[in-house]
């Protein structure tokens, strides 16, 4: 039996280094944009390993790449635990 390739995964989950690069920002921007809820992150573990879905970084940039702390509507404010339901 051969070992088929695992498919490339269209949307991969970035670390906050990962993102920062990407963005072409600093890692401090990526994290206040998060903190303000501007970047919606999955945590793992108890909250100390984050990942953010390339789809939700380019978002954020495409958003105008918000880190202010603006009020926001409760709905807006999302962070998703990753293993809970």
């Amino acid at each position: 039996m051969t070992e088929q390739p695992l498919p490339e995964n269209p949307d991969p989950r970035l670390t906050t280094d990962q993102a920062a690069r990407e963005a072409n920002v600093g890692l401090h921007t990526i994290r206040r944009a998060y903190g303000n809820g501007h970047l919606v992150v999955q945590r793992f573990g108890r909250g100390r390993g984050i990942r953010i879905k390339r789809s939700e970084l380019l978002k954020w940039i495409d958003a105008g790449g918000k880190t202010d702390e603006a009020p926001l509507p409760a709905a807006a404010v999302r962070v998703v635990r990753a293993g809970r339901r």
